[in-house]
């Protein structure tokens, strides 16, 4: 990553490989928003789904307004690098955004979001939502299917998304902070892939609710709790309804964490996720998983 200047309102960031859109955009989801090394423990929990949408090489941009408001653009691509057709800058799968950034005060900020992008789902730099929700990923890569997808395992389809977020974070006090977000995506089949599967839409939702501790029982130290659905079709196109169908049951996501700082440049992370209902299926047991994650950093 490369950035620079442009006047002193104007940050532009260059990404040459494994970029992020956090790189030059505010997730508004401070404390738990620590790209894997500080934070939640989970993709989900780190921050709003739709943003992982946008990986690889390209462009961003942040333009400061006032100290009250900033625009955020990014423009990232998966395969820059591959000359292969339907590979490249702009002929393989990619993100873009545009982001409001909006501070009413210190304490608040507030951020609406748009991101489109093409063979690109909650997939590409994480792992977040059912199946359906990531349909291009499952298909192309996931074994183990629901007997409604396992038809059409193999086949690699194109998509588009349109996706649309507001994302939000409140310091009631100087230990606590509350936060959440919200996201709709729109999902479309390009192909029928020679009439193996239906062209139509889906409509996919994911939110979620944060609380943050920060400085809980120590300087630096971080409790976080999130609680949410990750992202579920709740409707599909008339084409698609018999043969994909969309998600009936609904997975809430709770995570819970404290981290500890040992010292400067060391923290320890034990927490616990608990998902109900994996992949929007009652008929899925219940997961739960322990982790304990150790950060150094230099």
């Amino acid at each position: 990553m490369y950035q620079f200047r442009i006047g002193e309102k104007t940050t532009v960031v260059v990404e040459a490989n494994a970029g992020a859109i956090d790189d030059f955009t505010n997730t508004v989801n401070p404390f738990l928003d620590g790209d894997g090394g500080s934070g939640a423990l989970s993709h989900f929990g780190t921050r709003n789904p739709i943003y992982y949408q946008l990986n690889g090489a390209g462009l961003g941009l942040r333009h400061e307004f006032s100290k009250n408001l900033e625009l955020s653009l990014g423009y990232l691509a998966n395969a820059a690098a591959n000359p292969d057709r339907g590979s490249g800058l702009f002929n393989g799968p990619y993100g873009a955004m545009a982001q409001l950034t909006i501070k009413p005060s210190d304490k608040f900020t507030l951020g609406l979001t748009y991101v489109n992008s093409y063979n690109n789902d909650f997939t590409a730099n994480g792992s977040s939502g059912s199946n359906r929700a990531n349909l291009r990923s499952a298909l192309a890569n996931n074994p183990n299917l629901p007997d409604t997808l396992a038809a059409f395992s193999g086949i690699e389809v194109p998509v588009s998304s349109n996706s649309y977020g507001v994302e939000a974070s409140f310091q009631l006090s100087p230990k606590f902070v509350l936060g959440g977000w919200a996201g709709y995506t729109n999902t479309r089949t390009l192909s029928s892939v020679g009439g193996t599967i239906p062209r139509g839409e889906f409509e996919i939702w994911n939110y979620a609710v944060t609380l943050a501790f920060p400085d809980l029982g120590k300087k630096g130290n971080v409790a976080g709790i999130i609680v949410g659905m990750e992202p579920k079709v709740t409707g599909v196109s008339d084409s698609l309804r018999r043969a994909i169908g969309k998600d009936e049951d609904t997975s809430y996501h709770i995570e819970a964490f404290y981290q500890y700082q040992v010292s400067e440049n060391i923290s320890i992370t034990p927490g616990v996720i608990w998902l109900t209902a994996p992949d929007h299926n009652s008929n899925n047991d219940d997961i739960v998983i322990g982790a304990v994650r150790t950060t150094f950093t230099f």
